[in-house]
């Protein structure tokens, strides 16, 4: 497994080589702006749900909704589903979500409509209740894709990281160096994410990297890289020329 992160001039949108990049990708977000022009671009989107949850929630604890109280239950019982769906495939998680996971959802939209229907426009409810019916069919995707998680809180976490301290590097001193801030943070956070040491993985690489051949590359990256002496995985170009052999 891989992170990638990448820098641009324009925080308001993507260029067109990063919104190919992400058409092979389904995008997940918390609904920031700056996403939103990708989805016109072919890119896949997918709403979370803890975030969705989280405004009933925060409904609940600051004026004790009896409304929020029971949409939290609709919520229980999806996250239910993916507990128990955890340690499955894709194909087998997209089953189970389909049997039990589906009817919730269908009937938490429902809820959510009929609740709005009962209150004002511009109150605490109605912009708890609105977050989930805007974003409806973003939220829902994971529904129909085994491989896509409920919510966004692991990528969250792995990104933590950078977030915390990105006023450190706020200014990077040109797009160039952004750029290449970009590509070793990428690398660190998935060696770590691969259970490597950044230290002992980017000491490794540095080394190696001056007399590596180009089509043995591969080798270096985190999810292939073993250290010195170890056997490397095989890469896209060993299987090329495997078959081309066969």
């Amino acid at each position: 497994m891989l992170i990638f992160h990448d820098v641009t001039e324009d925080v308001s949108g993507f260029s067109e080589s990063e919104a190919k990049l992400l058409a092979a990708f389904v995008v997940r977000h918390a609904s920031p702006s700056a996403y939103k022009a990708l989805f016109t671009k072919g890119v896949k989107e997918s709403g979370c749900m803890a975030h969705a949850r989280r405004k009933l929630f925060e409904l609940h604890a600051n004026h004790t909704s009896l409304i929020a109280a029971e949409g939290l239950k609709f919520f229980e019982l999806l996250y239910d589903v993916e507990r128990e769906s955890k340690a499955l495939g894709a194909e087998d998680r997209n089953k189970i979500r389909q049997e039990r996971a589906k009817p919730v959802a269908d009937a938490l939209h429902k809820w959510l409509l009929l609740q709005r229907s009962k209150v004002t426009n511009g109150s605490a409810t109605a912009k708890a209740l609105d977050y989930s019916l805007k974003r409806w069919v973003a939220l829902t995707h994971y529904l129909y894709d085994g491989q896509v998680p409920i919510d966004n809180n692991w990528c969250e976490n792995q990104i933590r990281p950078a977030a915390l301290g990105r006023n450190n590097w706020l200014f990077a001193g040109s797009l160039r160096a952004g750029q290449r801030a970009a590509a070793v943070m990428s690398l660190i956070q998935s060696a770590k994410i691969n259970g490597h040491d950044p230290y002992a993985y980017m000491k490794d690489i540095l080394t190696r990297l001056p007399t590596q051949k180009n089509s043995q590359i591969e080798e270096l990256l985190p999810h292939r890289w073993r250290p010195a002496g170890c056997i490397a995985l095989p890469t896209n170009a060993d299987w090329q020329q495997h078959r081309n052999t066969s």
